[in-house]
């Protein structure tokens, strides 16, 4: 179970990216107190920050945990309990979905860009990555340009 601490943290976080943007984040609040339900929009194959449990179950991974700390916090914040529907979206479908109001969140691992900005609102990074390049030891490669 994640700290309470962690909980409010990602509270703070996740009202960042509630909504479409910021000024539509009360809207989306208000939506989810009233009716109880907070719609997490996932990927089935997005290993391992979202993917579809082999028993059918609910979606597991490293960003449904965020997602669901934020739905914990939320609950605890609201004093109401709250139920998680989880829609699957794709690649070309997550952020029309946030933009029409069909998921609350998208709980996953997309790229923070200037183009998206202008439509949706992110969370502070959760995750980080690069990319590195490996060769043989003795192949006379030693930088990029040698390749």
């Amino acid at each position: 179970m994640l700290s309470s601490s962690f909980s409010r943290t990602v509270l703070v976080l996740g009202f960042l990216f509630v909504g479409t943007t910021n000024s539509f984040a009360g809207t989306t609040l208000d939506r989810i107190k009233q009716t109880g339900v907070v719609n997490l929009g996932f990927r089935e194959d997005s290993l391992p920050f979202s993917y579809k449990n082999a028993e059918q179950g609910d979606p597991l991974g490293y960003s449904i945990d965020v997602c669901n700390a934020l739905v914990d916090a939320l609950k605890a914040e609201t004093g109401k309990p709250l139920t998680v529907k989880y829609v699957p979206v794709t690649g070309e479908s997550r952020f029309p979905y946030v933009v029409d109001g069909k998921i609350d969140l998208e709980c996953g691992n997309s790229t923070n860009t200037k183009a998206r900005r202008e439509k949706v609102a992110f969370s502070m990074p959760l995750y980080f990555s690069s990319a590195k390049l490996l060769a043989r030891e003795g192949s006379g490669i030693t930088k990029f340009s040698d390749l």
